[in-house]
């Protein structure tokens, strides 16, 4: 599946926000519909250009935000949740997307709970 990503390198909002962006209004807005596969991250970061690491950490936070799900061995979906709670939950908080470099040292010093 192709994605119609377009990223803005001359941007100062980061790649990952960029895709994070560009997949979330696809869901919100039907161009991706529930049950949509999503390609895998080496192929989205080969398409894109970008680094597999960028793609998997956006897939991660649209995930963990409930636009995505993804199944072990078989891939990454789009969400059944309906459209208009993603976005009331999208409008509520909107995450600080962080580098891997910033999550690396600082998450690794930090006891989760």
């Amino acid at each position: 599946m192709q994605l119609p990503i377009v990223l803005d390198r001359g941007n100062r909002v980061p790649l990952q926000r960029q895709m994070y962006d560009a997949i979330r209004q696809m869901v919100l807005t039907g161009g991706l519909r529930p049950g949509d596969r999503l390609p895998a991250s080496r192929e989205l970061a080969e398409m894109l250009d970008v680094s597999r690491v960028t793609v998997s950490l956006t897939y991660d936070q649209l995930t963990a935000e409930g636009y995505l799900h993804a199944r072990r061995g078989s891939g990454t979906f789009v969400s059944s949740l309906n459209a208009e709670r993603l976005a009331q939950f999208g409008h509520r908080r909107r995450p600080r997307l962080q580098c891997p470099a910033e999550t690396s040292s600082i998450m690794r010093s930090r006891p989760r709970w």
